[in-house]
């Protein structure tokens, strides 16, 4: 949610600049506040419900023009914003969303160092993952290294065999990025089903290209981050074997 103030801020300045009876200009400062939405991985309806809320406490009518207060009231703001997030505490039913509260500071020197300073002081945090954890589901591989590897190894061997090691290798990346890639985008419900349901995944590609040509070892690793404190839990382990020796 960021919001372009048409011309308001440029205009809100000059109108912020007094001219003393000595033709001194006194420069003065305006504040506003807007709740600018920072993470969202839910249903557009339970946001709209919400955002509508906290740009109703912050004084945002949606036009694009803000007025400007004398004075920051931050508290207001912060209290208005805790009452709207305790309203909705396990209520929506959806994965998570969250908000910052910030003030923004317009000062009608031109001299200043910011004409225009943002700064940050709450975060509003709502939906299910309040409750109950949720993670997103990833893997990584040293296949990078083993693909370097096994380029060395390509003038001791039969030009069939290195490409057929070289396949495997590749077949087994793409299988993981293909299927992961719907895994770390959203994040998921953290359960014993779900974390099993992965571990499997990485199990049947195991049991898959272990059995095929290669000449070089590497390791996947799968894990879950949580949502909200970033986490990490690994869940999996696995090291392709070697199974092909050049002939000498």
């Amino acid at each position: 949610m960021k919001k372009t103030i048409l011309l308001a801020a440029s205009a809100v300045i000059m109108a912020l600049t007094l001219v003393s009876c000595k033709n001194d200009p006194i420069y003065l400062k305006g504040y506003y506040y807007e709740a600018k939405l920072s993470v969202f991985y839910g249903t557009k309806e339970d946001l709209n419900k919400v955002q509508t809320e906290l740009n109703a406490v912050v004084g945002d009518n949606g036009s694009g023009v803000r007025s400007t207060l004398s004075s920051p009231v931050d508290e207001k703001m912060k209290s208005g914003c805790a009452a709207i997030q305790q309203k909705y505490a396990g209520k929506l039913n959806r994965v998570y969303f969250s908000f910052i509260l910030q003030r923004i500071t317009l000062d009608s020197n031109p001299n200043a160092a910011q004409q225009k300073t943002i700064d940050e002081l709450a975060l509003y945090e709502f939906g299910d993952a309040l409750q109950h954890s949720y993670a997103f589901y990833d893997y990584t591989s040293n296949t990078k290294d083993a693909l370097a590897t096994l380029k060395t190894m390509k003038d001791n061997m039969p030009e069939e065999d290195y490409k057929a090691c070289g396949q495997t290798l590749y077949g087994v990346e793409t299988a993981f990025k293909n299927e992961f890639s719907k895994f770390n985008l959203s994040p998921y419900f953290v359960s014993d089903e779900n974390d099993n349901a992965i571990k499997k995944l990485g199990d049947d590609f195991f049991a898959e290209y272990s059995a095929k040509k290669n000449a070089v070892e590497y390791k996947f690793i799968i894990y879950r981050t949580d949502l909200r404190s970033a986490e990490v839990t690994k869940l999996w382990e696995k090291t392709f074997p070697v199974n092909y020796t050049p002939a000498n």
